[in-house]
């Protein structure tokens, strides 16, 4: 079962940008990407169940939102938060940084506790590279 993330109000508030309760498709797109989710249009249609619809036309309001996210799998939530925290601060390519990611969720999934993996990108943010993340990770009590 995937991990439940306790901010995702917090998330939808910022994005909720005209403050109406319900957030549309720019300001959808726009949390994503903040949060470190990098797909393509259609995709998040897809994750949101909005597929046949209009871009001008798309609302989630704060309720689908939490229970979509909450719903993504633990490797993805594992994916978002290496790509978030390692893309400002590393010299690595998208595509490396990619690479990266793939790498430690062979290496480390199923088992990442989202909680310990957060804990570690907060106390190392000097990490770069995989194999220096995996040594954090594991030295992490």
């Amino acid at each position: 079962m995937a991990t439940a993330y306790k901010d995702w109000g917090v998330i939808f508030k910022r994005a909720d940008k005209d403050k109406n309760g319900v957030i549309d498709f720019g300001e959808l797109k726009e949390a994503l990407g903040n949060y470190g989710y990098r797909e393509s249009e259609a995709k998040i249609k897809e994750l949101f169940h909005k597929e046949e619809e209009e871009d001008e036309n798309i609302r989630v309001s704060r309720i689908e939102f939490t229970k979509i996210m909450n719903s993504l799998s633990d490797e993805t939530h594992v994916s978002i938060l290496i790509r978030k925290s390692m893309s400002n601060k590393s010299n690595q390519s998208p595509a490396q940084l990619e690479a990266v990611i793939d790498e430690l969720n062979c290496i480390m999934a199923p088992e990442v506790e989202i909680d310990r993996l957060k804990k570690v990108l907060k106390e190392n943010r000097a990490i770069t590279d995989a194999n220096s993340f995996v040594d954090a990770y594991l030295n992490c009590k």
